[in-house]
Formats: structure tokens, sequence, C-alpha cells
């Protein structure tokens, strides 16, 4: 579950009412985002970001991902992967080879 807004304030060491410039919130959201997005978030505004603006941001970022997330583990066929499982298992005993 996507951290609360204050708990990314509370991770990145920042207040609500603190102001950022662009460029400051750009390295403070990379920062902080998750693994795979760090480094590689832009933010399109051009403007003084707030704390309460960047966490926010943070918060989204994880959000949407796990949203994703979990829209892709339901569309996996269980079936499918227990039998590619299977047959994995027999290759990696020498079964299959």
């Amino acid at each position: 579950m996507a951290k609360t807004i204050e708990e990314y304030m509370q991770i990145a060491n920042i207040k609500a009412e603190d102001t950022f410039t662009k460029e400051q919130a750009v390295k403070i959201v990379n920062e902080h985002t998750i693994g795979l997005y760090r480094g590689r978030v832009k933010l399109r505004e051009d403007k003084v970001f707030t704390g309460h603006e960047i966490a926010d941001k943070l918060h989204t970022i994880e959000a949407v991902f796990e949203e994703e997330f979990e829209k892709a583990i339901e569309e996996i066929d269980m079936e499918e992967l227990k039998q590619r499982h299977d047959a994995w298992k027999e290759d990696e005993n020498g079964e299959n080879l």
C-alpha cells in the first residue's frame, strides 16, 4: 500500500509549507521515489513547489505503480504459470533435456 503524504514528508524530511524550486523538487522526488522510477521523474510545471505537493507527487507515483502492478498480476493465468513452473522444474532436474 502506498505511503501517505505525511509519511513521504517525514521520509524526505520536509514540511508541508516548505517551498522548493523546480530543480530542488525534482531532486527530492527522484531521491525518494520507488526504485523503478528513481532518477527518471521529471516535473512539467515550472513553479515553486511546496513540501506537500512534493509528497503528493511521491504518493501518486507509488499509488499508480501499485494499481498497475495489481492489474498485471490479476491478468496472469495461474494455471499457465503453474504449467510453466512445472516444466521449468523438470528442465532444471534434467528430465526434459
